[in-house]
């Protein structure tokens, strides 16, 4: 019986590693969306706003973008507000092969 358990409990282990092997960024996302979720009702969360994740600083310069939740999770909202972030990072970074490199993520 107890062979029988770890034989299902090792092909539940491998079906999860093939996941994330397959797929590391969606898989990662996935689990920062839920770890987020998860803290953003903690005083730790409540202290760095986790609720509303849309600044981050550069060179001291906060950079802010606007979106509509409508209760999505962040990795659901639409990113079609980053394109005015990525001009102000462009105007910071100016346009050396790093930088492009850089703003083509956006």
């Amino acid at each position: 019986m107890k062979t029988q358990i770890a034989i299902l409990f090792a092909h539940y282990i491998r079906k999860k590693n093939q996941n994330w092997i397959k797929n590391p960024i969606q898989q990662q996302n996935k689990t920062f969306n839920k770890l987020i979720s998860k803290a953003k009702n903690t005083e730790f969360g409540r202290h760095h706003d986790f609720k509303e994740i849309n600044h981050f600083n550069v060179f001291a310069k906060r950079i802010e973008w606007e979106y509509e939740s409508n209760n999505k999770s962040v990795g659901k909202i639409s990113t079609n507000s980053l394109k005015k972030v990525a001009k102000e990072l462009e105007c910071i970074f100016g346009s050396n092969h790093n930088s492009k490199e850089l703003l083509n993520l956006f």
